[in-house]
Formats: structure tokens, sequence, C-alpha cells
């Protein structure tokens, strides 16, 4: 039997940062919340580890961009929460070959979209790309464009932020090492069993990363997804004056080596004095994220090695968060929200469901 304090308003399962965010939004309609994390809060066992993330406008498709747009009042009323600097404001810079159609998009497409939705950006040739950051060794051909309003997005803090709201709510409750490991619907209802209980909700918001299937399969669905087990490493700058922006740089595969690379500034959160490349591919895809391993593909870390060598002076839906819980929160308690989420409606296409007994 159930107990009447164990019944809430919507259970949230997932608490990263998305989950995170959608209790805070929640809590702030008086909505009984819970938030189920299957491991320990803080974990980096999430879509990506790491407490970087880049805030950006560019993008290929004008919605997302304007999505964009709409996160960053909900941004400034997260930092109003919190003395400690959420952002910190370096620009974007997405170069290289403007006919490279890459996982990030094309540049020509981007700089349609920005224009479409009036966000100022500087377009930039090979050679102000490298006299203005720093770059070395770029192809006469490359192209490029800077926005000025990117940013590298604390995580930590971030998190942290949405952690401690939730904690002080009056109308959230925080679980953690609270695995789904069943969900029952019982006249209208969710019951969502877990190693701490069984809890009952009418509402429930999905968001354990990388984990989705293994909730979605009690609901007889499946999604089909590839995971990407990606390789990022810190170098040392040895030139105190050189800064660099958030940037991406799109080239065509070479073989094994997909050329995809992006990068992060130096940031006081994040090893000072050192900044981070990542590589944009990988060689061996996995099934599940069960398969991933903390140990990185040595032929990744060796391309992208390469690649800062030759071209860097050596001296990612991160972006939504506050915004999405919003939305979540939105389509939870009233099963619409004032946004554009028409382009996410990919549930025939990525869903299929499981044949029950």
């Amino acid at each position: 039997m159930v107990k009447s304090q164990d019944k809430y308003d919507v259970i949230v399962i997932g608490g990263g940062p998305m989950g995170l965010s959608a209790a805070y939004h929640l809590s702030k309609r008086n909505a009984k919340t819970l938030l189920l994390e299957q491991f320990t809060f803080f974990n980096q066992l999430g879509s990506s580890a790491g407490v970087s993330r880049q805030f950006r406008l560019p993008y290929p498709e004008e919605y997302m961009v304007k999505m964009v747009k709409e996160s960053i009042p909900f941004w400034d009323e997260l930092q109003s929460i919190t003395p400690i600097s959420l952002m910190d404001k370096v620009g974007t810079l997405w170069f290289g070959d403007p006919n490279v159609h890459s996982s990030e998009g094309n540049i020509k497409q981007a700089e349609k979209a920005l224009k479409d939705q009036n966000v100022p950006y500087t377009p930039l040739t090979s050679s102000e790309i490298e006299e203005r950051f720093h770059f070395k060794n770029l192809p006469s051909t490359y192209t490029g464009l800077f926005q000025a309003d990117g940013a590298s997005i604390d995580l930590k803090a971030t998190i942290q932020t949405l952690y401690d709201w939730n904690k002080q709510s009056l109308f959230v409750e925080l679980k953690e090492q609270s695995p789904v490991i069943e969900i029952e619907q019982k006249q209208n209802k969710f019951e969502i069993t877990t190693p701490l209980g069984k809890f009952i909700s009418e509402k429930i918001i999905i968001v354990p990363g990388p984990y989705i299937n293994s909730v979605i399969n009690f609901l007889h669905f499946h999604i089909e997804a590839t995971y990407w087990n990606m390789a990022s490493a810190f170098y040392k700058k040895v030139n105190d004056n050189i800064q660099y922006p958030t940037w991406f740089v799109f080239q065509n595969p070479e073989g094994e080596n997909g050329n995809q690379f992006y990068g992060f500034p130096e940031v006081d959160w994040n090893y000072p004095g050192y900044f981070r490349v990542a590589s944009d591919f990988v060689i061996s895809p996995l099934t599940s994220p069960n398969q991933r391993t903390l140990v990185p593909n040595p032929k990744e870390l060796a391309f992208t090695a390469d690649w800062v060598k030759n071209h860097m002076a050596t001296g990612w839906a991160g972006k939504f968060v506050p915004l999405m819980g919003k939305i979540l929160s939105d389509l939870a308690l009233d099963g619409r929200t004032p946004f554009d989420i028409s382009h996410f409606a990919v549930g025939s296409t990525f869903f299929k469901q499981l044949k029950t007994k």
C-alpha cells in the first residue's frame, strides 16, 4: 500500500542539469515534485562529463538560434539567485571549410540563420582568424564567423545553484541512488518503483540522459540511439596573453580521423592555466552507455594533439538547461508550452513501441 505522502504532482526521473532545472521550475509553480537520481547528484555519468559547456548562438537551423535567444532570460534569472558567475563570456568562433557539413552543421547555413534572427556576428577570412584568434597554418580557403555573445558555461556552478534551490524548496524532494526498477500505470497514475520504495504521480518527466532506454522500456518504448565515447584533453598555455573563445572547426575527414574539433578557453573553475580541446567524432560508436570507458581512445587523442600542435598557438545542450527546465515543467503541468517545440517532434523517427506479451 502506497502512503499518501508518497504521492506527488510530478515525478522527475533523472537528476542531472535538465532534471534539476525541471524541478526548479515546477517548484516555482508550487507543484509537489519528487526528483529521482539513479546515481548520486553531481555525478559524471550523464550525457557528457566535465564541468564546462559552450553557450553559443551559431546554429545552421534558425529555430535553434531562436531557442538560444529565448534561453537568455532564464539564464539571467538563474544568475540572479547565486553570487557565483555561471558564464564566462568569451565569444564563439566557427571556422574552417565553408563547404563542409558536419554533425554541428555548416558555416554558411549558420550565417543565414543568424541573419534571419537578427543576431550580430563578424565574418572572417582565414588570415583574420589567424591574426585575431592565434590559430596558425590554416588553409587560405577557410572562412569563419565570430559571435560575441558566446560563453563558457560553468556547469558545476549551474548544477549547484539548481540543486541548492531544490534542496531548500518546500515543494521538492530529492532522492539519489534511486534507479527506477518498474513503472506501472494504474487508473491514470504512474506508480514508480525504486529500491527506496514506491511513489505515485499523474505526471512524470523522464530526463535520464543516455540511460533513457532503461526507463522508457518500462513504458514499452525504445529509442534508437548511437553513443559516442568522446575524447578530450587539456593543453597548458605558454602565453598568458592568449585567450581563445569557444570554437569549432569544420574540416573534411581523413581516413579514421574525423578531423572535426572544438575547444574551450581557459577558465578559473576548470584547470586554470590550461585550455581544453576535444574531437567531435569517434572511431568506434557504442550501442549502450554501459559500454563506455573512462580511458579515451588513443587514436582520437593523437589526432586531436596533432591538430593542436599544427594549428594552435598553445601557450555542447548545456546552453538550454534553464529553458528546457521551463518547457518540461510547462508540459508536465499544462500539457503545452508557449515555446515552439514542433521541430523536436521526432518520436516516429527515433522511438519504437516494444512488443508486449
